[in-house]
């Protein structure tokens, strides 16, 4: 709800140079190191329409703080 168009969220992976280790194509998650570059998920009403959908991806540094990344709250209920 509310996820397009609003910021690109932080996620818990780091970024990979290549995905040719994911055999199952499937959401993959690589964890290196917290000082490396970290993937963000979803997209900013700043950029253009290729980066405003929820599958969209980039990666940042840990020490990017700007209007475009920010991050999702999350309650587990179950």
């Amino acid at each position: 709800l509310d996820m397009a168009g609003n910021l690109a969220e932080w996620c818990l992976d780091n970024a990979s140079l290549n995905y040719k280790w994911d055999e199952t194509g499937m959401n993959p998650l690589y964890l290196s190191s917290q000082e490396d570059y970290h993937i963000v998920r979803g997209g900013c009403g700043l950029h253009n329409e290729d980066f405003m959908r929820c599958t969209a991806r980039d990666n940042y540094p840990v020490s990017v703080r700007d209007n475009l990344i920010g991050f999702r709250c999350v309650i587990n209920t179950i």
